[in-house]
């Protein structure tokens, strides 16, 4: 029976069981798992299950769980299979359909802080005289 992926993607209690390796190079190791991912996204895109395999492995290399995350998006962004974090879809322009023009000028600043600048006087004044 093929085991169903868990809820929240920062569980980290599926790593903890795969003890690491003795200590290898950490150069050698995150080499060796970058090229490692290399050879599988020449496949096309990684699968969940995929990236699970992979962040096993790279414990066992000595390499914690979110520095494996963290090189395995680094080498899908240079292999050109993701695209930056900004571009994903999570991000979106701002509408600047409400957005106001900037005004460079000292008067224009000046015009339009007169009117809340007149109520808060104004307010003022009521409560002086009604004290």
């Amino acid at each position: 029976m093929r085991k169903r992926a868990p809820n929240d993607p920062n569980d980290q209690s599926q790593f903890a069981s795969s003890p690491p390796a003795p200590q290898l190079d950490r150069q050698f190791g995150r080499q060796l798992f970058r090229e490692l991912i290399k050879m599988q996204i020449e496949d096309g895109p990684l699968r969940w299950s995929q990236r699970r395999e992979l962040i096993t492995f790279a414990r066992r290399l000595g390499i914690d769980t979110f520095e494996a995350r963290l090189i395995i998006r680094a080498v899908e962004y240079e292999c050109g299979v993701a695209a930056p974090a900004a571009l994903d879809g999570r991000e979106t322009d701002a509408n600047t359909h409400f957005v106001a023009k900037a005004d460079d000028s000292l008067a224009g600043t000046a015009r339009s802080l007169f009117v809340p600048v007149l109520i808060l006087v104004a307010i003022l004044l009521i409560w002086a005289f009604a004290n």
